[in-house]
């Protein structure tokens, strides 16, 4: 039966080292991916993680940040909204001056005209034209120096003497008509001294003005700095803002390509341990073709089919239970053949020794029962003639050699030696000798003799009753006899008789 198996438990065997082929394919191709994918995996989101972590801090940075940008932007439109009233103000005084600056030089016209209606009126009234002349023209040379003059200080200053002039020539007519003319011009003068305090409040107004504008100027230039600066913090926060969100994206493409890879190999994100994992024992490239490689040796054995499998497992369960069987057989059938050995040396040893007995006491009673001469048994291998069936005998005879006991008997006086040559009494006088013979080694309990006794005359028979009679002290006999001396040695008889009415009835008869 083993024999029988083991052609199909080679072929079972073959296809079975296959799978174990592809389960040692397998256990490397999963560490390759483990070191592989699990280090690309464990440094893109860990690098991810950094990324995010750095974002949120940068997030809430920029947004603080923004928070300040626009509290400086409002605070710079504040700033700005405080502009226009000032503006509007110092425009409007600065309009206003352009007005009084003009009625001013309407005054000055009006003043010419005072100045020639005077110049009239006193010709009319006798007074000095020379001296009126030389006022006149004092008069127009301080009215050409002023329509050209800016500074109210120099206008105010001219005007005086204008004035001086024109009352140095009023005094000289002495009560004139002019005096109409005179009035009219000192009310002139005294409008343009009321004109040039307006004109001095408005300047002092618009120097305050321009003092507070420069404030605000340098106000507004500060908060726009400060609002600049901020710009740029937000705008440099943003701008690594934008670079960190590239670099997320590109880390979320290369992790997304690096999921769908292990999505088409059959594996996925649980499948690796949280961490580096083992350290990869080559490159990168070196790794791609290796996996590569036992990716195409895996497809090349197939799938495992289970059936094989469990038959592999039972058929080797039982040709080992089968192999053990025979192992135990073959040492049972070692250690029998060991015993076998064992015996036959010790049956060997003990026939050697109880043959060696046996012949003693067969050459005693072969002298007890002839009274004399020789005798002994022998181990002997007897030479015979085997022939084969439905052969010629001169053909197909074997000679073989048997173990046999050769008995050699040598009767007192007489010359022939050889159980062939004894009568049929003698032949049997030497059957109880070595019947007794092996008695007397090995004694047994009882022993049944069916008249072995018939063919020995009442002599012989005598001698055999003696010889049971000795051997009866160890060995209770039970003989079959018709002879009357055997009788004789026996302690008690058994018989059979007829009665009168035929039937058949036990008698016994204790001799002792």
């Amino acid at each position: 039966m083993i024999e029988e198996l083991k052609p199909h438990l080679r072929l079972l065997r073959r296809q079975v080292s296959r799978y174990e082929g592809r389960e040692e394919a397998e256990t490397e191709l999963n560490k390759l991916e483990n070191q592989f994918f699990g280090g690309q995996l464990y440094e893109l989101e860990r690098d991810l993680g950094g990324i995010t972590k750095e974002e949120k801090e940068l997030g809430l940075g920029l947004r603080a940040e923004k928070e300040k940008l626009e509290t400086l932007r409002k605070t710079l439109i504040a700033i700005k909204e405080g502009e226009p009233k000032s503006t509007r103000e110092l425009e409007g005084l600065h309009g206003e001056e352009v007005k009084l600056q003009g009625l001013r030089a309407d005054l000055q016209i009006e003043l010419g005209r005072a100045e020639a209606r005077l110049e009239l009126s006193k010709e009319r009234e006798g007074f000095d034209p020379q001296k009126a002349k030389e006022a006149l023209r004092e008069i127009k040379g301080i009215a050409q120096k002023l329509s050209g003059e800016g500074d109210l200080e120099k206008i105010q200053s001219s005007l005086k003497k204008i004035i001086q002039i024109i009352e140095k020539s009023s005094g000289a007519s002495g009560g004139s008509p002019s005096g109409d003319l005179e009035k009219g011009q000192k009310e002139l003068v005294q409008k343009l001294k009321e004109m040039d305090t307006s004109i001095n409040e408005i300047k002092k107004r618009e120097t305050s003005l321009r003092e507070g504008l420069e404030g605000f100027n340098k106000k507004f230039s500060e908060s726009y700095e400060h609002l600049d600066a901020q710009q740029k913090r937000v705008s440099t926060l943003e701008v690594q803002n934008g670079e960190l969100l590239i670099k997320k994206e590109r880390l979320e493409t290369k992790l997304e390509g690096l999921l769908e890879e292990l999505k088409q190999i059959g594996r996925n994100r649980d499948s690796f341990k949280v961490g580096g994992g083992d350290r990869a024992s080559m490159d990168g490239d070196e790794m791609r073709k290796r996996m590569i490689y036992l990716r195409s040796q895996l497809a090349s054995i197939g799938e495992i089919d289970e059936g094989i499998v469990k038959e592999a497992r039972e058929t080797e369960e039982r040709f080992e239970f089968l192999s053990k069987q025979v192992a135990d057989l073959e040492k049972a059938s070692a250690d029998l053949e060991g015993l076998i050995k064992e015996l036959d040396l010790k049956i060997h040893e003990d026939f050697t020794f109880a043959m060696s007995k046996i012949n003693e006491e067969f050459a005693k009673l072969i002298k007890i029962v002839f009274g004399g001469g020789t005798g002994s048994m022998k181990l002997e291998k007897i030479v015979k003639t085997k022939e084969s069936e439905n052969e010629e005998v001169n053909e197909s005879s074997e000679e073989v050699k048997i173990p046999g006991i050769l008995v050699d008997v040598t009767l007192p006086k007489k010359r022939v030696k050889g159980l062939d040559v004894l009568s049929g009494g003698e032949r049997a006088l030497v059957s109880i000798a070595a019947l007794f013979s092996l008695i007397s080694v090995s004694s047994p309990p009882f022993l049944f003799l069916d008249e072995v006794d018939a063919a020995l005359d009442e002599r012989n028979a005598k001698r055999f009753g003696d010889i049971v009679k000795e051997f009866s002290k160890h060995t209770q006999f039970v003989i079959v006899t018709h002879n009357r001396a055997t009788m004789e040695s026996a302690d008690v008889l058994y018989g059979v008789t007829m009665s009168k009415d035929g039937t058949s009835k036990l008698v016994s008869l204790k001799l002792t």
